[in-house]
Protein backbone atom coordinates (compact mmCIF):
# COMPACT_ATOMS: atom_id res chain seq x y z
CA UNK A 1 0.00 0.00 0.00
CA UNK A 2 3.09 2.63 0.85
CA UNK A 3 4.89 1.69 -2.51
CA UNK A 4 1.05 2.12 -4.31
CA UNK A 5 0.94 5.83 -2.25
CA UNK A 6 4.31 7.16 -2.77
CA UNK A 7 4.27 5.92 -6.91
CA UNK A 8 0.58 7.71 -6.96
CA UNK A 9 2.87 10.99 -5.50
CA UNK A 10 5.74 10.51 -7.86
CA UNK A 11 3.34 10.11 -11.00
CA UNK A 12 1.31 13.32 -9.80
CA UNK A 13 4.13 15.56 -9.25
CA UNK A 14 5.89 14.55 -12.52
CA UNK A 15 3.23 15.59 -14.59
CA UNK A 16 4.66 19.44 -14.84
CA UNK A 17 3.55 22.48 -13.56
CA UNK A 18 1.00 24.96 -13.57
CA UNK A 19 -0.03 26.48 -16.86
CA UNK A 20 -0.86 29.72 -17.87
CA UNK A 21 -2.87 30.68 -21.11
CA UNK A 22 -1.59 33.66 -22.95
CA UNK A 23 -5.05 34.82 -24.92
CA UNK A 24 -6.46 34.97 -21.49
CA UNK A 25 -3.82 36.74 -19.92
CA UNK A 26 -4.46 39.51 -22.72
CA UNK A 27 -7.91 39.49 -22.37
CA UNK A 28 -7.61 40.10 -18.99
CA UNK A 29 -5.51 43.09 -19.42
CA UNK A 30 -7.84 44.53 -21.74
CA UNK A 31 -10.59 45.04 -19.35
CA UNK A 32 -7.38 47.04 -17.36
CA UNK A 33 -6.72 49.19 -20.14
CA UNK A 34 -7.88 50.61 -22.81
CA UNK A 35 -4.64 51.21 -24.84
CA UNK A 36 -3.41 48.47 -26.88
CA UNK A 37 0.23 49.06 -25.70
CA UNK A 38 -0.63 49.39 -22.17
CA UNK A 39 -2.25 46.01 -22.72
CA UNK A 40 0.67 44.20 -24.40
CA UNK A 41 2.77 45.42 -21.45
CA UNK A 42 0.46 44.28 -18.66
CA UNK A 43 0.36 40.48 -20.51
CA UNK A 44 4.13 40.64 -20.81
CA UNK A 45 4.49 41.61 -17.18
CA UNK A 46 1.81 38.95 -16.27
CA UNK A 47 3.74 36.38 -17.72
CA UNK A 48 7.24 37.02 -16.28
CA UNK A 49 5.35 37.66 -13.10
CA UNK A 50 4.24 33.92 -13.73
CA UNK A 51 7.20 31.97 -14.53
CA UNK A 52 9.29 33.55 -11.65
CA UNK A 53 6.54 32.08 -9.41
CA UNK A 54 6.21 28.95 -11.33
CA UNK A 55 9.78 28.00 -12.76
CA UNK A 56 8.54 24.54 -13.63
CA UNK A 57 4.79 26.49 -15.29
CA UNK A 58 3.96 26.64 -19.26
CA UNK A 59 2.73 29.42 -21.04
CA UNK A 60 0.95 28.06 -24.06
CA UNK A 61 -0.76 30.11 -26.89
CA UNK A 62 2.19 32.40 -26.96
CA UNK A 63 2.83 31.63 -30.87
CA UNK A 64 -0.84 31.82 -32.02
CA UNK A 65 -2.16 33.89 -35.02
CA UNK A 66 -3.93 35.72 -32.84
CA UNK A 67 -1.32 36.96 -30.72
CA UNK A 68 0.96 37.63 -33.70
CA UNK A 69 -1.40 39.80 -35.22
CA UNK A 70 -1.95 41.94 -32.31
CA UNK A 71 1.63 42.16 -31.82
CA UNK A 72 1.59 43.52 -35.12
CA UNK A 73 -0.72 46.30 -33.89
CA UNK A 74 0.96 47.19 -30.86
CA UNK A 75 4.30 47.85 -33.01
CA UNK A 76 2.14 50.10 -35.09
CA UNK A 77 0.84 51.82 -32.66
CA UNK A 78 4.38 52.43 -30.99
CA UNK A 79 5.71 53.57 -34.04
CA UNK A 80 3.29 56.29 -34.61
CA UNK A 81 1.90 54.12 -38.41
CA UNK A 82 -1.78 53.65 -36.71
CA UNK A 83 -3.53 54.94 -33.79
CA UNK A 84 -4.91 53.09 -30.53
CA UNK A 85 -8.24 53.29 -31.88
CA UNK A 86 -7.77 52.61 -35.14
CA UNK A 87 -5.55 49.28 -33.90
CA UNK A 88 -8.91 48.29 -31.46
CA UNK A 89 -10.99 48.56 -34.56
CA UNK A 90 -8.41 46.10 -36.85
CA UNK A 91 -8.06 43.61 -34.15
CA UNK A 92 -11.63 43.58 -33.98
CA UNK A 93 -12.68 43.19 -37.69
CA UNK A 94 -9.46 40.76 -37.55
CA UNK A 95 -11.60 38.94 -34.29
CA UNK A 96 -14.97 38.78 -36.37
CA UNK A 97 -13.11 37.37 -39.66
CA UNK A 98 -11.87 35.10 -37.47
CA UNK A 99 -15.34 33.76 -36.25
CA UNK A 100 -16.78 33.88 -39.60
CA UNK A 101 -14.51 31.24 -41.14
CA UNK A 102 -15.20 29.68 -38.04
CA UNK A 103 -18.36 29.20 -38.81
CA UNK A 104 -17.96 28.48 -42.48
CA UNK A 105 -15.85 26.04 -41.64
CA UNK A 106 -18.15 24.20 -39.08
CA UNK A 107 -20.65 24.48 -42.14
CA UNK A 108 -18.52 22.38 -44.44
CA UNK A 109 -18.06 19.84 -41.45
CA UNK A 110 -21.68 19.62 -41.19
CA UNK A 111 -21.89 18.99 -44.97
CA UNK A 112 -19.29 16.17 -45.36
CA UNK A 113 -21.03 14.91 -42.30
CA UNK A 114 -24.65 14.87 -43.89
CA UNK A 115 -23.01 13.28 -47.17
CA UNK A 116 -21.35 10.63 -45.25
CA UNK A 117 -24.73 9.77 -43.04
CA UNK A 118 -26.70 9.85 -46.76
CA UNK A 119 -23.77 7.32 -48.25
CA UNK A 120 -23.45 4.78 -45.72
CA UNK A 121 -26.57 4.72 -43.96
CA UNK A 122 -29.24 6.46 -45.82
CA UNK A 123 -30.35 9.37 -43.53
CA UNK A 124 -29.80 13.08 -43.84
CA UNK A 125 -30.78 12.71 -47.62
Amino acid sequence: MKIISILTLIFLTSCGGPSMNAQSVYNDCSYKFDNIVKVDQCAKNMMQAFLRQNPNGAIYGRGSGELQFYQGLVYKVQSNQISNSEALNRYANYKQQRKQAAKEDARKVGEAADGLNCLFFGVAC
